[in-house]
């Protein structure tokens, strides 16, 4: 007889003790029904959840990683991957963990996301193109993907690559927040190769949808340092800081338009603030 309704107990049982704050009783019935049931991921699920929630990291990677040698799956081994990566692993262990499951699930749409992220986190760029490019191969519409993507080419120094992906998202029925991420992404980039107006068209359309975005205005007062209009730079970049005090680089961005203002006096004392 399965004992998958038992182990799917616990883990109700679980959860209702997470919710009074018992972090550890809560584990331990985790782990009961993982054992349990072995091949079953809810189990595998709600650990790690519960891990990362607590930044246990290192304590879910050693966990996981007994869990994977005795039921191996891909989604499995992505989410160690994915831990490790989150914790900040060693660029070796990182890429050691990614080629090893590569090579175990090499059509593994799960596995190809985590693997090109984690080349990607270490620099590994030709690696990560190669591995996203595939994934899309499998499920060509992961915005997500393509948004990565584009991140990659213009570190390869692929510019108009980079563009293209970007704009690829827009005709795409992708979730509203990846084409945000997407125009913001094009308008940065654009202001890196100089063309400012495009770069200030992508950024007003955010702006206007969003104008309690710091991130978005930020840009935007960037954008208008580069036309030369300081004295609106600097309101826009207070206006950033506003929205979000704890901005680091709101505050360097106004600090350094107040210095070329020629009000040293204001630079400094915004930095005394910081």
């Amino acid at each position: 007889m399965s004992q998958l309704p038992l182990s799917n107990n616990l883990l109700e049982q679980a959860k209702n003790l997470l919710k009074k704050k018992k972090i550890n009783e809560a584990l331990r019935l985790c782990h009961k029904a993982n054992l349990i049931c072995p091949e079953s991921d809810k189990a595998i699920d709600l650990s790690i959840n519960i891990y990362s929630a607590s930044k246990r990291f290192p304590e879910a990677i050693s966990w996981l990683s007994k869990r994977l040698a005795e039921y191996a799956t891909p989604w499995r081994a992505a989410v160690l991957i994915d831990l490790l990566r989150i914790d900040k692993a060693s660029k070796e262990d990182l890429e050691t963990a990614a080629r090893k499951y590569l090579a175990i699930y090499p059509d593994s749409p799960e596995l190809l996301l985590s693997a090109g992220a984690a080349f990607q986190s270490i620099g590994k760029i030709d690696d990560a193109i190669r591995i996203y490019e595939k994934r899309l191969e499998i499920i060509p519409d992961d915005a997500g993907v393509i948004n990565n993507l584009g991140h990659c080419r213009l570190d390869r120094g692929d510019m108009e690559g980079a563009l293209a992906e970007w704009r690829r998202i827009f005709s795409m029925p992708a979730p509203k927040h990846i084409q945000d991420t997407a125009r913001f992404n094009l308008a940065r980039a654009l202001l890196l190769r100089g063309d400012i107006m495009a770069a200030e068209s992508e950024c007003n359309i955010l702006c206007q949808e969003y104008p309690d975005n710091a991130a978005y205005t930020g840009l935007r007062a960037k954008i208008r340092a580069r036309y030369g209009q300081r004295p609106e730079a600097i309101i826009e970049a207070r206006e950033a800081l506003e929205k979000d005090r704890g901005d680091v680089a709101s505050w360097l961005r106004l600090v350094k338009l107040t210095g070329e203002s020629g009000d040293l006096e204001g630079a400094f004392g915004l930095l005394e603030q910081a």
